[in-house]
């Protein structure tokens, strides 16, 4: 009963806390099991995508499962086959090895997982896995090469931005700007 009692001020906490950051999400109970479900637009708003998470009676102690529910098949780039069809995959960060079922989202490495975890930032990596899928559809790198030029090109602005602190010495087409020390 204990275990159930902390379990349901968890899931209440996390409610709250998606309510909030993602209003998008609901939260689902039954027979020992929650889930959050909810809809995301596409980056380019064209495309509608519906992630669930599934949070068993363990969460936090066991990390939950993420699933692409609709569409329930991902195309992969020029239409070559689908992402369900890849099973595990390092390169798509899926994990689903069947290709009947909706597409599995790899959010955390299992050896890293532990309770202080959120909802809210499986639902974030959720997010950005579709933003990475869209690129992909459209580029044909994978979802892991996107998300690692991402987070390149997101490490290199945070070191590299450097605010000029004589503007009248810039040329005039970039006097409001701050002038980047690498071109991303």
């Amino acid at each position: 009963m204990l275990k159930t009692l902390s379990w349901q001020r968890r899931l209440e906490i996390e409610r709250q806390i998606v309510k909030k950051e993602l209003p998008q999400f609901r939260l689902f109970t039954s027979n020992g099991s929650a889930r959050f479900t909810g809809r995301q637009k596409s980056t380019d708003g064209l495309s509608d995508y519906e992630l669930e998470l599934r949070l068993s009676s363990h969460y936090p102690d066991e990390m939950p499962r993420l699933f692409v529910t609709y569409p329930k098949y991902l195309s992969k780039h020029m239409y070559l086959g689908t992402i369900n069809e890849l099973g595990v995959s390092h390169d798509f960060h899926s994990l689903t090895s069947n290709p009947n079922d909706c597409v599995e989202i790899c959010h955390f490495n299992s050896e890293s997982w532990d309770a202080s975890k959120t909802v809210v930032s499986i639902l974030v990596k959720g997010i950005i896995w579709i933003s990475a899928y869209q690129e992909h559809f459209f580029t044909g790198k994978t979802i892991a090469k996107i998300i690692n030029e991402w987070k390149a090109r997101y490490n290199r602005s945070l070191i590299n931005i450097d605010f000029d602190p004589i503007p009248y010495e810039r040329p005039l087409l970039n006097y409001n700007k701050p002038i980047l020390k690498y071109d991303l």
